[in-house]
């Protein structure tokens, strides 16, 4: 029997062709005019009035233009991308060496510049940090927070509105955030949009030369998941600071207790990367010197 399904679309018409051994007629409501198909399954599609197969054997009147190879590559396309790389060329080839005249007159920061997109641990003070006993895990976040802004100057931290509850406000009492047309801080306010805060802060990680944390209530962290998982997946070491992480969060209720979060988090830990290795650390400190040692670990990562 043949079936055949037709998917319209804007640009394109998807014709989903399976065939038993012996030859059918494919309409002409579809070409135009009756032709004779393949006996063997195969899938056809149609874009800028031309027929291509994605699998054989290929038809030579139902597919003329494509016989072997399934991802051939329009002319006119090749035509423009060749064009654009010679055109890159160029680009790349005056950026180079315009960034290698900045190099010769500003030794000291490309210096700086090279040691920050080597991907290389910061040297931090680690004893420097004072912690007091007995104090909540986030204000002992704060206060190595604060000393990262001191320490590590090409480090940005950013919080969901939350700055002042999740405690990323120990890294913001030693800078400033960004504000239009002034990007001389180191900290940014990202609203209460924490899929966009982790978004940004990934593209902040890929483009490279830069730090990258992010903080908000970990019930929220339903919102950021699948940018986490990308994060995790593609090894970009940004750090995810989730406070306020017990069921029992006093007075705004259930829309803030993290119930289930935990499990997935955890979950998502060993979920393979690439590598084979787990994709992501998850670090929850226990009192005050654990939060030390978290922070450690996530710099060094």
């Amino acid at each position: 029997m043949l079936s055949c399904f037709v998917i319209l679309d804007l640009i394109m018409k998807l014709v989903y062709i399976m065939g038993d051994r012996q030859d059918h007629t494919l309409g002409s409501h579809i070409l135009q005019s009756p032709i004779r198909v393949p006996t063997k399954s195969h899938v056809c599609f149609y874009f800028r009035k031309r027929a291509f197969c994605l699998d054989t054997p290929v038809h030579p009147q139902l597919c003329p233009v494509l016989t072997r190879d399934p991802f051939q590559i329009f002319p006119e396309v090749a035509e423009l991308y060749a064009k654009r790389a010679k055109e890159l060329e160029v680009i790349v080839a005056e950026r180079y060496a315009a960034k290698a005249e900045w190099a010769k007159a500003n030794p000291e920061l490309a210096a700086k510049m090279e040691l920050w997109f080597s991907g290389k641990a910061p040297v931090i003070d680690w004893k420097a940090i004072e912690q007091k006993p007995n104090q909540a895990t986030r204000t002992a976040s704060a206060t190595v927070l604060g000393l990262l802004a001191t320490q590590v100057e090409n480090m940005i931290v950013s919080s969901a509105d939350l700055s002042n509850s999740d405690k990323t406000d120990g890294f913001l009492k030693k800078t400033h955030a960004f504000v239009k047309g002034d990007f001389s801080g180191a900290f940014l306010q990202a609203g209460v949009a924490e899929l966009t805060m982790a978004c940004i802060c990934i593209g902040m990680s890929l483009h490279g030369g830069v730090i990258v944390a992010c903080g908000t209530f970990f019930v929220f962290s339903d919102y950021m998941k699948p940018a986490v998982r990308m994060a995790a997946l593609m090894e970009v070491p940004v750090k995810f600071i989730w406070t306020h992480d017990a069921f029992r969060v006093g007075e705004d209720g259930p829309t803030h207790e993290p119930v289930e979060q935990e499990a997935q988090i955890r979950l998502m830990e060993k979920l393979k990367n690439h590598k084979g290795h787990n994709s992501m650390l998850v670090l929850r400190p226990a009192d005050a010197e654990e939060t030390t040692i978290a922070w450690k670990l996530a710099m060094e990562n």
